[in-house]
């Protein structure tokens, strides 16, 4: 992936809202999950941390 390595780091050390991503339109699956992980993981979850990382 690209971009869409940052997506942990957008949601977890800058409060993003949301993601925009070229690899989703191939990949929605994958990219939605890592954006999910992420949310959790901002909230502090470590197992979610540990994933999306």
């Amino acid at each position: 992936m690209g971009f869409e390595t940052q997506i942990y780091h957008c949601f977890v050390n800058w409060g993003a809202a949301g993601a925009a991503t070229g690899f989703g339109t191939a990949q929605p699956r994958d990219v939605l999950h890592l954006v999910e992980l992420s949310k959790t993981a901002a909230t502090g979850a470590a197992a979610a941390r540990a994933k999306a990382k």
